[in-house]
């Protein structure tokens, strides 16, 4: 959650929502390719850090354009249930993995996520 704290928001703000979120998605691109080739903690940690300034960048930039559609009274909830769904997934995806892991193995893991 660093990088929302530290300038996502007003990256967003500067460059505009499309701009972070391809920005967002060149850096997942990035992370899997690098995670698919590390094989130390030292590289896995690099790449989780780059997963999750990626991660920030596409959801504030997403957060930003769902807002966009609505009007102030209905954006806040559908903000919140878009919220919800989006923890429900990452929630299933982290208990999900283990089982993909022991399945597939690391390599594979990466490239399915």
């Amino acid at each position: 959650y660093a990088p929302g704290i530290v300038g996502t928001g007003w990256l967003v703000g500067k460059k505009g929502p499309h701009w972070a979120s391809a920005l967002g998605f060149l850096l997942f691109a990035a992370c899997a390719a690098f995670l698919s080739t590390a094989e130390t903690l030292a590289h896995f940690m690099a790449g989780m850090c780059l997963c999750g300034v990626a991660w920030n960048l596409c959801f504030t930039a997403g957060t930003v354009l769902l807002t966009a559609c609505y009007d102030a009274t209905e954006a806040v909830r559908v903000q919140g249930i878009n919220d919800l769904v989006i923890f429900g997934v990452a929630g299933a995806g982290s208990l999900g993995s283990g089982y993909v892991y022991s399945w597939l193995g690391w390599r594979n893991l990466v490239f399915c996520v």
